[in-house]
């Protein structure tokens, strides 16, 4: 349930088209450019959008064959609650 693709999460938490293009864009400029930063981090309150942009650029990298890999936690679920099983 942690992929990106998970069908735990039906319909998938992502952008509606033409909204957030700013950040989009920035998050995309930073995966194009790595030698830079090498860690991006999205923040923000809770309901603020923070998955929904994180599954809308996996599904862009996934397109363009550049997802190595994904990984979304979920508060009060066994496993994807903390950073345990992803280190």
């Amino acid at each position: 349930g942690a992929a990106y693709d998970s069908g735990e999460r039906h319909p998938p938490p992502k952008c509606h088209p033409d909204t957030r293009t700013g950040i989009l864009s920035r998050i995309t400029q930073f995966i194009s450019n790595p030698q830079k930063h090498r860690i991006c981090l999205l923040s923000g309150m809770a309901g603020s959008g923070k998955s929904s942009i994180a599954y809308t650029i996996a599904e862009r990298c996934k397109e363009q064959q550049r997802l190595a890999a994904s990984f979304f936690f979920s508060r009060g679920k066994a496993g994807r609650s903390n950073a345990d099983r992803l280190i």
